[in-house]
């Protein structure tokens, strides 16, 4: 695990509870993470409840190369979360969201309608990124960690 991860997993151990919520959206390898969720998430003592890094519990993740293997799992696990934040035992702690596309209609049914019912105030947050560099920036990260990203996910955006 690299410093800036620990760090990151550290600065989550003291959430607060303010009814906070951020869904970030954006492409796959916009930018989303560096420069907003991370330094949004330490800001606001906000819990990133991000399906990537749920997948990477799952054992055929493999480091990443059974990233497309675990994508559906990932995401139910994630949505059981989502359930704890709007309905359980973390409903209230803020929450920061990394969203891959820009669909407002699945983010009002999916996030923002559920989390406005739990009492959160919620914003959106956008990275901006042409399709062609986050498809380069893709293809970059694969070779140097092992992530499969299909090129028919980034260029869907475009």
């Amino acid at each position: 695990m690299t410093k800036t991860r620990e760090k990151d997993i550290n600065a989550n151990d003291r959430l607060r509870k303010e009814f906070k919520a951020t869904i970030v959206v954006g492409l796959p390898a916009s930018g989303r993470s560096a420069n907003i969720v991370r330094p949004l998430s330490s800001e606001q003592a906000a819990f990133v409840l991000d399906s990537n890094e749920m997948n990477k519990l799952i054992p055929e993740y493999m480091g990443g190369l059974g990233a497309c293997l675990v994508h559906e799992e990932g995401k139910m696990l994630t949505e059981q979360a989502f359930k704890e934040f709007t309905r359980g035992s973390m409903k209230g702690v803020n929450l920061v969201i990394p969203v891959v596309g820009y669909d407002a209609d699945k983010l009002n049914i999916k996030y923002i309608l559920p989390l406005l019912d739990a009492g959160y105030d919620v914003e959106i947050a956008c990275t901006r990124a042409d399709a062609a560099t986050c498809a380069n920036r893709v293809v970059a990260r694969a070779i140097e960690g092992g992530v499969f990203i299909p090129r028919e996910v980034v260029m869907s955006f475009d």
